[in-house]
């Protein structure tokens, strides 16, 4: 949370976890209170969160982002 409240306020930030182990899955969301922070955050070229460098992406609607590589549909998960 430290590190994108340097960009501007943070609203929420969510850590997916597996459902049945409540283990991390590698991932996160994290919500702004002003959506111009996104840009201020996608504009870096990269960022290290505890010693690592993380992948940061525009979150998109379900349906709207490409195919997962592991060619299985997202909505169509296993429940």
């Amino acid at each position: 949370r430290w590190h994108f409240e340097q960009y501007g306020s943070v609203v929420s930030v969510e850590v997916m976890r597996d459902r049945h182990t409540g283990d991390p899955r590698g991932f996160a969301f994290v919500v702004f209170a002003d959506h111009a922070t996104v840009d201020l955050v996608m504009d870096e070229d990269s960022h290290e969160i505890n010693h690592k460098i993380v992948d940061v992406k525009r979150a998109q609607a379900r349906g709207v982002a490409p195919p997962s590589i592991h060619g299985r549909d997202a909505s169509h998960g296993a429940d």
